[in-house]
């Protein structure tokens, strides 16, 4: 029954979720995902995936906070601000941590271009990364950015896989070494998996 109510709730706010055509960027297409929840009990908290079809494991001593879940999906428009009600999110040694998603078509580069435009207009950043690259995100290929929120450095990895967009941010903590952040970062990705 639940899973109906959260089904009939997605399918009306995206009109995109399950085998229902997904909002995208580019032309249309299918995707399906099956998000069910990861809590793994480990050395590592996970923010199961909710709303999202991704696990994302980071060690228990990096996390401050308790996760905070999306309570309704991404549409691919609205307003994104790290901890409203389209993210998953958790306060971090490394800063503020961060992700959401929505069924695409296109890869890595459309997310990467849609984020950067809709951050350039909701809260000043960069339009442009100072250094970008391909790292994957479990099995999915993606690219890392780092970009400039006014002074504050944001690191911004987005993926595509199975027609589905995945973005995690990380604001950086303000005194941080970059570097530092950015190859813990990294490593945390490295062990993202994919539950769609």
């Amino acid at each position: 029954m639940r899973r109906l109510v959260l089904a009939t709730v997605m399918t009306v706010l995206l009109g995109a979720c399950g085998n229902a055509t997904p909002v995208q960027v580019g032309s249309m297409a299918t995707a399906t995902s099956s998000p069910s929840p990861d809590i793994r009990p480990s050395a590592t908290s996970s923010a199961p995936a909710r709303l999202y079809p991704y696990s994302l494991p980071w060690p228990v001593d990096l996390v401050e906070s308790d996760w905070r879940f999306a309570t309704a999906a991404w549409d691919g428009t609205a307003r994104i601000d790290h901890g409203n009600r389209y993210t998953d999110s958790a306060e971090t040694r490394d800063g503020s941590l961060f992700a959401f998603g929505f069924p695409m078509t296109g890869g890595p580069e459309d997310l990467r271009d849609l984020v950067a435009e809709q951050a350039q207009a909701w809260h000043g950043c960069q339009p442009e990364p100072s250094a970008e690259e391909p790292v994957e995100g479990g099995v999915a290929d993606g690219i890392l950015g780092v970009y400039a929120c006014g002074v504050t450095p944001v690191l911004r990895w987005v993926g595509v896989h199975e027609g589905f967009g995945l973005f995690v941010g990380l604001i950086v903590a303000p005194g941080s070494d970059v570097d530092e952040v950015e190859a813990r970062f990294r490593e945390h990705l490295a062990g993202l998996e994919w539950t769609g």
